[in-house]
């Protein structure tokens, strides 16, 4: 059953199983519909979910209406097909070599900026996986946190107006900290952030995120950055960076 608890220009819908357990909860701070979706006991690939729609703000705060079960949430659909060439330059960052390019004397670990394909706003730390931590793909890794100073990178890449694209990329934490301490990263397609991703100190899994992003203009900047996490020489590690038309 769902309940409700309202912020200051918020509503939040939680909903819980026939037993008190929390099966999720979504806060909506617009008008409009949202939906919540969770996988049901019975049958965890057919997916349930609330709907729940925000009204005209009144006092600071919104009308709540239409919060409603429903058993299929819209889905959007990933594009399965994709032009082959990969749209970003040195995505896995295997350019320069840090065996034969590297910073203080350390073979495997490289700071500077830019490297081939991308902008930085600080230096960009590069890692080889012959230092101790495996890259997600080839031998190379970005480390978001370089020398103690939160990073932003980015590349300006040719898209197609109207055109959908699909965007990969793994990442992971560092294993340097406390398990208390936090890795972001946050990642942008133009102005637009898709999503600001969290991840606790040494869950160091490799995970690999998918989205389908439509082109605006011309040319369009990918970008990721930890800007809003403390800086202390260990972030968010990004490999295997690709952007591929969808067909």
């Amino acid at each position: 059953c769902p309940s409700t608890t309202t912020t200051v220009g918020a509503v939040k819908v939680k909903v819980f199983d026939r037993n008190g357990g929390l099966l999720g909860e979504v806060t909506n701070s617009k008008t409009g519909t949202e939906y919540l979706g969770f996988a049901t006991d019975d049958d965890k690939e057919k997916i349930a979910g609330v709907q729940m729609s925000l009204l005209s703000p009144e006092n600071g705060g919104y009308l709540i209406g239409d919060i409603s079960f429903i058993q299929q949430v819209p889905q959007k659909v990933l594009c399965q097909n994709t032009a082959p060439n990969n749209l970003v330059v040195n995505g896995s960052f295997e350019k320069p070599d840090t065996q034969t390019e590297y910073s203080y004397g350390v073979k495997g670990f490289l700071v500077k900026t830019p490297i081939e394909g991308w902008q930085s706003s600080q230096n960009i730390e590069i890692n080889h996986k012959d230092l101790g931590k495996s890259a997600y793909s080839g031998s190379q890794f970005v480390d978001l946190d370089s020398i103690n100073a939160t990073t932003k990178i980015s590349q300006k890449i040719a898209t197609q107006v109207g055109k959908t694209y699909k965007l990969t990329f793994a990442f992971e934490a560092s294993d340097n900290l406390a398990a208390v301490e936090h890795d972001k990263l946050n990642v942008y397609w133009g102005n637009e952030l898709l999503e600001a991703l969290d991840k606790l100190d040494n869950d160091t899994a490799w995970e690999v995120m998918n989205y389908d992003v439509e082109a605006k203009t011309t040319e369009t900047i990918l970008s990721f950055d930890n800007l809003n996490e403390k800086a202390n020489s260990y972030g968010t590690r990004l490999d295997a960076v690709s952007l591929n038309l969808c067909q």
